[in-house]
């Protein structure tokens, strides 16, 4: 520590790629978290906290035209650390704060370009009906438009809506229920779609079991 500059370590960063463009959609993202060595004057670093920094990767002037998805190596730098409550609010580093070192020292993203898809609805039901009874469901619309990367969706054959408890059920039910909001990628994240509409009308009728 020489005339009020220091090194810190802070370990934990969230990283979070934000604003893709309309017909840019983000299919994976290696790293979520980042250790980051800073150097600048001391009271600037003695505030600082893990939980109020943030690696923002900004989306906004990419472009996606390939059929294929991209790969996009970004490397750690100053101009991408931020500080505040949360990453979409959070502000540059203060004058004279800068990055010596991230670990990891980049990160990829793999970018695919937005499609969208006509998809079947499927019912999703948790549970059995009364003994005896066969539920037999439907969706008053049975088609729905699907918006979501082009590589994710190909894997799709329908869009399921939310589950619906339906123990000891005797009676018809109709009710208005939400489809699902995300899609596990290949590798296992959690990645938002766009449905129109954003939840269907569903019909769950009871029958007589046949013997």
């Amino acid at each position: 520590s020489t005339a009020g500059i220091e090194e810190r370590r802070f370990a934990g960063v969230v990283v979070r790629a934000l604003n893709p463009p309309p017909d840019v959609a983000l299919l994976s993202q290696d790293v979520r978290t980042a250790s980051l060595l800073l150097r600048g004057p001391r009271r600037d670093l003695e505030v600082m906290k893990s939980s109020e920094l943030f690696v923002v990767v900004d989306l906004s002037d990419v472009g996606q035209g390939a059929e294929e998805p991209q790969v996009t190596r970004i490397p750690l730098s100053t101009g991408l650390v931020r500080v505040g409550r949360d990453a979409d609010s959070a502000e540059r580093l203060p004058t004279g704060v800068i990055l010596l070192r991230g670990e990891p020292e980049a990160v990829s993203l793999t970018l695919d370009r937005v499609k969208e898809v006509l998809l079947d609805v499927e019912v999703v039901t948790e549970g059995e009906p009364a003994s005896g009874l066969t539920l037999k469901k439907s969706a008053v619309q049975s088609k729905v438009k699907v918006t979501g990367p082009a590589r994710l969706l190909q894997r799709l054959s329908s869009i399921r809506t939310e589950p619906i408890r339906v123990d000891g059920l005797r009676e018809p039910l109709r009710r208005r229920v939400a489809l699902q909001r995300q899609v596990v990628s290949p590798d296992y994240q959690a990645i938002p779609i766009r449905t129109e509409p954003d939840s269907v009308e569903v019909q769950l009728d009871v029958v007589a079991t046949p013997d």
